[in-house]
């Protein structure tokens, strides 16, 4: 990587080595190393990367990158602190939002292959942004009728974006954005019931069956906040025919 930045320059018939402090090489690595420092929950080593260089703050990967970050790092305190969580979620979601228009701008009218990939991350962005909203509504224990229907169009950009630029996709194959409509749904339900809307609580709730299905048989999804939302539909199912002395 060091070697990677020196370069030639001829002056006056004379060559000179220069040497770059960041080149394309170094960009590389420091996007790799934001990765890998979230994974290995080093985020303030993270943050200081995404600092190095203020291009980084207009790159589209780098904000999707520190977003993840400020997103790992909220699930980190949801237990502890959750004025801490609430806070890095804000923040995830404001890169994460940054990082969507940059990468809308980032297109090549010539590579069909990787404006695919653009809109891949696009719809990972998309996911994410739902599912900071959603854990609003499980740090407040109430759900914001506003943040729920900016998720629910969100989630019909996904879906539209799946559909007309990505159509080769199996919708089924993709586990989290499963999980991600099987939640916000259950938080519709959740707001339905919580309006008296008892018959609509169910019927969305219903609508979640196809969505458990593919998260519940998933060996990827292994985490128990994943598994969790089968039971508090079921929980929500049953209070909702209680109230309709259906039981």
């Amino acid at each position: 990587m060091d070697n990677s930045k020196l370069r030639l320059s001829r002056e006056s018939k004379k060559l000179n080595v220069i040497k770059d402090e960041v080149n394309e090489f170094t960009e590389d690595l420091h996007y790799l190393l934001i990765w890998l420092y979230r994974r290995a929950k080093k985020f303030d080593e993270c943050i200081k990367i995404f600092g190095l260089n203020p291009i980084y703050k207009n790159k589209c990967r780098f904000n999707h990158g520190i977003a993840l970050c400020y997103h790992s790092q909220a699930y980190e305190f949801i237990k502890s602190s959750k004025e801490e969580a609430l806070h890095l979620f804000k923040k995830s979601k404001k890169y994460l939002l940054k990082a969507y228009d940059l990468y809308e701008r980032y297109q090549n009218e010539d590579d069909a292959d990787f404006n695919q990939l653009v809109k891949k991350q696009q719809v990972a962005i998309l996911n994410t942004i739902i599912d900071a909203n959603l854990r609003f509504f499980e740090i407040r224990d109430k759900v914001d009728p506003f943040l729920l229907q900016e998720s629910r169009d969100i989630f019909l950009l996904l879906k539209e974006i799946l559909q007309n630029k990505l159509p080769h996709i199996e919708y089924s194959s993709l586990e989290t954005i499963n999980h991600t409509e099987s939640e916000l749904a259950y938080y519709e339900a959740l707001n339905d019931f919580t309006e008296g809307n008892f018959v609509n609580s169910i019927i969305r709730l219903n609508h979640t069956t196809e969505n458990l299905k593919i998260v519940l048989k998933s060996k990827y999804l292994v985490d128990k906040r994943f598994m969790s939302i089968e039971s508090k539909i079921n929980n929500l199912r049953y209070k909702n025919l209680k109230k309709l002395e259906l039981l």
